[in-house]
């Protein structure tokens, strides 16, 4: 099963992006999730850290060039192989 949730990019420094949710549906510790772009490939981010207020540390696995917080993004949870 594939939890989908809407989140909201709310800062971006390099490799690092703090994504916010409704606090009664964060994502766990160490979970992928794949940004849904309007155009272009998915970006996959690993959360590392709940920083409160319902918002989430991430990491992304590759360039975060052309994202810019306040976007909406589709975040899902990634599906395992």
């Amino acid at each position: 099963m594939v939890r989908q949730a809407t989140g909201r990019v709310v800062q971006i420094q390099g490799s690092v992006v703090d994504v916010e949710f409704p606090a009664d549906d964060l994502p766990t510790i160490y979970e992928a999730l794949e940004v849904l772009p309007p155009t272009g490939e998915p970006l996959i981010l690993e959360v590392q850290k709940y920083l409160g207020e319902g918002w989430v540390r991430t990491v992304a696995m590759d360039t975060t060039d052309g994202y810019s917080a306040a976007s909406r993004f589709v975040v899902q949870e990634r599906q395992s192989p």
